[in-house]
């Protein structure tokens, strides 16, 4: 797994029973995982890293995972707040100036009754826990989150609303949650797995849209007060995006259904994809993006020892 803000080369590894933290030119970092961990979740921070997963208990609880680096070393976080629901699920880390600044996840007792939470980070503890969004009509999945330029904190993920999957999001400014509001007009067709990363004063949002035949990425641009007509950037069976941010600029990876790989963007600072490389073929583990040039970008599967350079190629 790579971080979003990738821009120090960290990499998350997993195994049974361990996890590998990896940096260029240095010694792999082995952590070692209790009996049903694995993390999910790795962001950079200032003096090190950040790592999120879950723990299946035998009773069949899902419980939050958390391990920190910094310069004292590498430390387990007690989870925030007591566990009072069976489920606590898909962790989503909030780095907020190369800090940790808090975590979301979803809880219930089963996937039909998860709720969104988030829980701030104060360097030392957590804060309470805040509800940010209800149960709904059915499951509620794809939590991403991220931090604007003025320090409010933005979560989109999907809810299934009866009929379909509609991408919603929530907003948080000073201590006080949104409500949950779609992100785009409804419709009748399953919208799901969002990624977010900051842009400008605002952000940019990428998910997998349905049209009827094929799953899509679609993309929309937040100008810090509402979101813009969403615009299909993805070719038919184009799904799962990822965003990537390096010194050289601001990457989505995806999956292709047909012919089988991945792919990667690069967005340019409007939100609009500029060049793109494809890679058919490959294992089904995302890939890590390295080393992005002016005419090839080099993608690596760890865990695979796979390397390959693809040229990029120019957008329609």
């Amino acid at each position: 797994m790579q971080p979003v803000q990738a821009k120090e080369g960290i990499l998350l590894v997993n195994a049974p029973h361990l996890a590998t933290v990896e940096r260029p030119s240095e010694e792999p970092q082995e952590i070692s995982l209790r009996t049903g961990e694995r993390l999910t979740e790795i962001a950079e921070t200032r003096r090190g890293w950040v790592a999120a997963g879950v723990r299946a208990t035998k009773r069949g609880r899902r419980e939050l995972v958390v391990v920190m680096e910094d310069a004292a070393g590498v430390e387990r976080l007690v989870a925030p707040s007591r566990q009072k629901k069976r489920l606590r699920i898909l962790p989503t880390l909030v780095v907020d100036k190369e800090e940790l600044s808090g975590i979301a996840w979803l809880e219930g007792d089963d996937i039909q009754s998860l709720t969104v939470r988030f829980a701030d980070w104060n360097g030392a503890d957590w804060g309470s826990v805040k509800k940010v969004s209800r149960p709904g009509r059915g499951s509620q999945t794809g939590l991403v989150g991220t931090v604007l330029a003025d320090g409010s904190h933005l979560l989109v993920w999907s809810v299934y609303d009866g009929s379909d999957d509609e991408i919603v999001w929530s907003r948080r400014r000073g201590s006080s949650w949104s409500r949950p509001k779609r992100l785009t007009a409804n419709n009748r067709t399953p919208d799901t797995m969002p990624a977010v990363v900051s842009m400008g004063s605002g952000a940019l949002a990428v998910w997998s849209h349905f049209d009827g035949d094929d799953y899509r990425l679609m993309s929309a641009r937040f100008d810090g007060r509402r979101w813009k007509r969403p615009e299909l950037i993805g070719p038919p069976g184009s799904f799962d995006p990822r965003f990537v941010v390096l010194d050289s600029g601001l990457f989505l990876t995806y999956k292709n259904a047909w012919p089988s790989g991945w792919s990667v963007l690069e967005i340019g600072t409007g939100g609009d994809p500029r060049r793109r490389a494809v890679v058919q073929q490959r294992p089904d583990n995302r890939p890590v993006l390295a080393r992005p040039g002016s005419r090839e970008v080099t993608l690596l599967w760890p865990r695979e020892d796979g390397v390959l350079t693809v040229e990029w190629e120019r957008l329609p």
